[in-house]
């Protein structure tokens, strides 16, 4: 059977350098179509991810060892992030920000998390079964505890460590007592939102 997941990924990459030749930038009728669309699949993938567990069967040993991978893997995570913003012109209170909103990535493990089990329960390698459950089990883990965490922490974090830069033209002159700490969280959520 012939592998399908390179031959997308690449035509996605050639496509989009191939709009944004043509003048499309990130304003385009494919985004506004995808993000329609994105709307509608979001919850049905998670939905269906949802599905395949079986809270009776997970052992609490795979439990603890997979949310201790976790949060090592997150610790590693955040610190990267927070290198990778450094050779920026952030400040510290945004690059802090930053390693906290990229926590939470769900998709990656959405989509992959059932693709082992798939493919034991299609190559009926029934001996495969229990490790394909386990690697589910703690994808869908790994959703359910960095989602909330990191919405709660962009929430809580956004307004205290986010702020508007003054200008420096006096016309655009905006006073910090005026600035609006929602408003920069809801900005910066956007543009968090835009890079998922």
């Amino acid at each position: 059977m012939m592998e399908l997941g390179p031959a997308t990924i690449i035509m996605a990459f050639v496509a989009g350098m191939q709009w944004r030749k043509e003048g499309w930038g990130d304003h385009n009728p494919v985004t506004k179509v995808f993000t329609k669309m994105w709307i509608i699949l979001e919850p049905l993938i998670f939905g269906l991810i949802g599905t395949e567990i079986q809270i009776d069967k997970i052992e609490p040993e795979t439990l603890g060892w997979g949310i201790l991978v976790l949060v090592t893997a997150l610790l590693f995570r955040m610190a990267g992030t927070f290198l990778a913003v450094s050779c920026g012109n952030l400040n510290a209170k945004e690059k802090i920000f930053l390693a906290f909103a990229w926590m939470p990535k769900a998709t990656v493990q959405a989509a992959l998390g059932p693709i082992f089990l798939e493919r034991a329960k299609l190559m009926e390698m029934t001996e495969m079964y229990q490790i394909g459950e386990q690697i589910l089990t703690l994808a869908v883990l790994s959703i359910l505890i960095t989602a909330p965490l990191g919405a709660v922490t962009i929430m809580g974090l956004g307004p205290k460590l986010l702020a508007k830069k003054k200008d420096q033209d006096e016309d655009n002159n905006i006073d910090s007592e005026h600035s609006d700490p929602e408003n920069d969280f809801l900005e910066m959520k956007t543009i968090n939102d835009h890079l998922i």
